[in-house]
């Protein structure tokens, strides 16, 4: 009678021949019985979820130290494969065990009586790996030969949509998930409608309750969010084979044990992107205003600034080269030209001095401010604006989808708790069901509510007339604070160019002027588009 221990082991990517955990315990286990040996109670390791490629395994790493330790005389294995996958692997731990005075009994191999047997096992296992490697290649080339001809590769399909997988008549296929398809237009229209930053998005959705989906913290995570911000999917065209695996330069957690070590990715070149046809959800004049207003925020973007530096992102010097941020805790701040960062330590090829942030601010504020106080270009954009302000209801149409996602959840709910009385669900899975059910009704009734509020709030506002909007715009911009000023100028403001001798701005943006007049010389004043919406 001796001590004995057991090691088991399933794979994420597990084949029909690895059985589950709980089969190959039950066999070894059954097996110790038979033997009449006795299994201590803290012997008993198992990996769940881990490949056999990975040497750095916890259970693996605990048993090795309690062989080291002698605290047992056989281990049983349901297969040596399950002790690794690479050949090499195998040995180094089969060796260690020997050297430590362990017995090893395998369930599924031939016991080694000879250096014979030896190198039959030892071929075994490199026919093993060669076999995974081949079936790796196999479903990769298979893969890319189903995406070539146009069939998407099976895959959840990202947020706001469902994949049905392919049936003997048919091949597979995305469906739209209508509800979250709701919650992606509006994120798209929170993000070019409310200029909304990622993090500010992150707030607002969990205000709203609109959560991810298979989420214990209930909140968005900025690469999920910038991830469906960016999915071409939803104007109908995705890719398969963008990225490819990778391991992480600088992991955010430095982690001893790892079930995936390509836990990162990266893009592939653009040419072996393979396109794959989605169901457009997304308006694409929505899409890719939504893609600049990502362009917009991450240019203006005020995080890691001690000051308010109200031209930041816009200001260039006429060499070409963007002007940066100076001061620190020194009260006079400037805006430099950038030309001799990028130069450093060679002699750089721009001379031109700083400019004061108070100065160049003020004056640039002012001469816009003067051109939208216009009665002239208040009254013109005004008339614009109130004559061809569109009929359709856009808060309407949300509202009466919101019902009916409602009206869905209902027939949803009849549908479980009939399958609960026929007795095909259990009371657990029918409690799982009603509690998601009753979440997602909780967050579309929250949505409704807002929505509901502001369309009344809507009906209450007067529809003013064009000498009431006249008088109404600058006694508006004159209340403006910081963030105010900087929504306008980010708005109308393409880019500020100084030159190099500080005594002439240009300023390129989108107010349509309508000006017959002379302006200050130091100004150039040029309209690039009179009809984009930020003039409007």
């Amino acid at each position: 009678m001796k001590i004995a221990a057991y090691y088991c082991r399933v794979s994420t990517g597990r084949q029909e021949k690895e059985a589950t955990i709980k089969s190959q315990i039950a066999e070894v286990e059954e097996k110790i019985r038979q033997s009449g040996n006795i299994l201590g109670e803290d012997l008993r390791f198992a990996d769940e979820g881990w490949s056999g490629d990975l040497l750095a395994r916890p259970a693996l790493d605990a048993m090795r130290d309690a062989a080291v330790k002698k605290e047992f005389e056989v281990l049983y294995v349901w297969d040596r494969d399950r002790i690794a996958r690479k050949y090499a692997y195998q040995e180094l731990i089969l060796e260690e065990l020997e050297e430590s005075g362990i017995e090893i009994v395998d369930l599924h191999s031939s016991e080694i009586k000879t250096p014979e047997d030896k190198i039959l096992l030892g071929f075994k296992g490199l026919f093993a790996e060669y076999e995974k490697v081949k079936i790796a290649e196999r479903m990769r080339r298979g893969k890319l030969f189903k995406a070539r001809s146009g069939k998407p590769v099976h895959g959840p399909g990202g947020y706001g949509y469902t994949y049905i997988p392919k049936t003997k008549d048919k091949d597979g296929y995305f469906v739209i998930n209508q509800e979250q398809i709701n919650n992606v237009r509006r994120i798209f229209q929170l993000v070019v409608e409310e200029g909304l930053s990622i993090r500010k998005l992150i707030a607002k959705l969990y205000k709203l309750e609109i959560y991810p989906p298979k989420s214990k913290r209930r909140a968005w995570s900025n690469s999920t969010l910038c991830r469906l911000l960016r999915n071409e999917a939803y104007i109908g065209r995705g890719y398969y084979n963008k990225t490819t695996a990778i391991e992480p330069i600088k992991p955010l957690k430095n982690e001893k044990y790892k079930k995936i070590k390509k836990s990162s990715r990266k893009l592939r070149p653009r040419d072996e992107w393979i396109p794959i046809k989605y169901p457009k959800t997304i308006n694409k004049d929505l899409f890719y205003k939504a893609q600049e207003q990502l362009k917009v925020n991450a240019k203006f973007s005020q995080r890691n600034k001690k000051h308010n530096y109200l031209l930041s992102g816009l200001m260039y010097c006429d060499c070409g080269e963007r002007m940066g941020c100076e001061g620190g805790n020194n009260p006079n701040r400037y805006y430099r030209g950038e030309a001799r960062l990028k130069h450093y330590p060679l002699e750089t090829p721009c001379k031109a001095a700083g400019i004061n942030t108070d100065r160049v601010d003020g004056v640039v504020w002012n001469k816009v401010i003067s051109l939208l106080t216009s009665p002239e270009l208040i009254q013109r954009q005004a008339e614009r604006w109130l004559n061809g302000k569109e009929k359709r209801d856009d808060l309407q149409e949300d509202i009466d989808n919101i019902k009916v996602l409602l009206s869905q959840l209902d027939e949803e709910e009849k549908r479980q708790a009939k399958a609960y009385g026929q007795e095909i669900i259990t009371f657990q899975s029918f409690k799982e069901l009603m509690d998601d059910i009753k979440q997602r009704r909780q967050s579309l009734n929250k949505q409704l509510l807002e929505l509901l509020a502001k369309q009344q709030h809507q009906q209450v506002i007067p529809v003013l007339s064009v000498d009431q909007v006249v008088q109404a715009v600058p006694a508006a911009i004159g209340k403006f604070e910081f963030e105010d000023k900087r929504k306008v100028l980010m708005s109308l403001i393409k880019e500020i160019i100084i030159n190099q001798a500080r005594t002439h701005v240009k300023i390129r943006g989108y107010i349509p002027l309508y000006l017959e007049k002379e302006v200050n010389q130091k100004y150039e004043l040029r309209s690039i588009s009179w009809y984009c919406r930020a003039s409007q």
